[in-house]
């Protein structure tokens, strides 16, 4: 069978918890190194997948220990169907071809996966609101839960500093309320909480409050408050921030250019008919249902905040939406598009559940260094598959899953902020998330192989 000349070694690895086998192909042409993981093959097929690689030329190696299922059947299957076992292998052999080729296009599905998860110290056992302003220092926002004559409340939250990536936490000071929302800006930090008047029930209603916190000293000072629920806060820049408001299911959306000193209500040429918006620069991205040609349709509306200006794209059930670097995720068919300040352009469509025709909802999406990671919901999906995080590194045209699971933290009621956080990186993209089931602390970085070296 022919091989390609240029291959100078096969190594046999593994690139993480999750994926294992997967091999790394070394080129005589260069320091570059392509990674792939075959999970579909099994670890009793690796010794026959060895030999038929050396027969062919080709120096392979496998650098982890493993176990046959049973050495002794093995053996003997291996004797009576040895076409069986160089079928995989030359099916695996081909497969290398095939990648190899796959990576002279434009698509750059040469990735290293790093997995790393922990039990953090110093954080209560509950769940996290997160941010980071770098690979190493991060912030959190938890609730405290209390016992208030037999039944739980949440009357602060409790805001904590990492420095060392996430493993150990000390506490910088405490906020009324729940905390929905965390977010930092140069040396301040911005919080929104929100309190249904617990400490005085007789009052009833709710408010929510936007503070902004010094990080050195933990000075507080208060920039919204509203008596209806506030989320999706984002910050444009020093002085400039928008955030959305909750009215009995109507939604509006306020900015300040100020400081927070006074708000604004950003005008809408519709209803908007979601609690959901986006962010591609300064342009605000938001699902709105307006009247085009005297017919009432779902349209997404593109409103930059510097210009009174705004563009209408139409499209179908829209209602969860998230940006990152002009890459825009919709749903409910999970598809990415371009969003170039005049124009949608699609690009392409990821659904994990195989055939399933339900609903995807795109809860977390973010880029560094040309990596893309986000991570979605399918609510009636099979047990097991309901939430998923996975990655491009080809401006979202292909993506490629990172995990599968239901224990990723999503935070999928409707007002609530991702759980997820980006932390910025040198080289590649990581973000950081609660297991839902042990409490622990997840991180998955995406970098490229050739940023990495050999």
């Amino acid at each position: 069978m022919p091989y390609n000349d240029n291959i100078r070694k096969v190594e046999i690895c593994r690139g993480s918890i999750y994926h294992w086998p997967c091999i790394r192909v070394h080129l005589k042409s260069g320091e570059r190194v392509y990674w792939h993981s075959i999970d579909c093959m099994s670890q009793d097929s690796i010794p026959e997948f060895l030999r038929e690689l050396h027969e062919h030329g080709v120096d392979a190696v496998c650098l982890v220990e493993y176990k046959l299922s049973k050495p002794t059947l093995h053996t003997n299957a291996m004797k009576q169907n040895k076409a069986l076992y160089l079928s995989a292998a030359l099916l695996i052999s081909i497969f290398i071809l095939a990648f190899l080729s796959s990576c002279n296009d434009d698509r750059k599905c040469e990735n290293i996966i790093i997995h790393e998860d922990f039990t953090p110290i110093g954080l209560p056992q509950t769940a996290h609101m997160l941010c980071f302003e770098s690979d190493s220092i991060g912030y959190a926002a938890t609730p405290i839960l209390e016992d208030i004559n037999g039944r739980c409340h949440i009357e602060e939250s409790v805001i904590s500093k990492t420095v060392d990536r996430g493993r150990t936490w000390y506490t910088l000071g405490k906020v009324d309320g729940k905390c929905i929302n965390i977010s930092e800006y140069g040396q301040r930090i911005f919080v929104t909480t929100t309190d249904q008047f617990q400490r005085n029930q007789e009052q009833g209603g709710m408010k929510s409050e936007i503070w902004v916190i010094s990080k050195d000293a933990f000075l507080k000072t208060k920039i919204a408050q509203e008596g209806d629920n506030i989320f999706g806060l984002h910050i444009f820049n020093d002085s400039t921030y928008t955030y959305c408001l909750n009215h009995n299911e109507s939604f509006s959306y306020k900015i300040t250019r100020n400081y927070g000193r006074v708000w604004e209500t950003v005008y809408l040429p519709g209803q908007s008919v979601g609690n959901k918006i986006a962010f591609c620069g300064n342009t605000m991205l938001i699902p709105i249902f307006a009247k085009v040609d005297s017919t009432s349709r779902s349209i997404l509306l593109a409103k930059d905040i510097m210009s009174p200006t705004h563009k209408m794209f139409e499209f179908k059930n829209l209602y969860d939406i998230q940006a990152a670097d002009f890459l825009v995720a919709l749903y409910s068919d999970m598809s990415f598009w371009k969003y170039d300040g005049e124009d949608m352009k699609y690009l392409s469509k990821f659904r994990w559940n195989g055939l399933f025709r339900g609903c995807y909802h795109p809860k977390f999406l973010t880029e560094s260094n040309g990596v893309f990671i986000c991570a979605a919901s399918n609510f009636s999906a099979e047990k097991g598959r309901h939430n998923c995080i996975f990655y491009s590194s080809d401006f979202g045209k292909h993506w490629e899953p990172l995990l599968i699971s239901d224990s990723i933290w999503l935070n999928e009621y409707m007002f609530n902020e991702s759980a997820m956080a980006s932390i910025p990186e040198k080289e590649g993209a990581s973000i950081i998330y609660q297991n839902s089931e042990d409490k622990r602390l997840h991180i998955i970085k995406v970098q490229k192989s050739d940023n990495a070296g050999d």
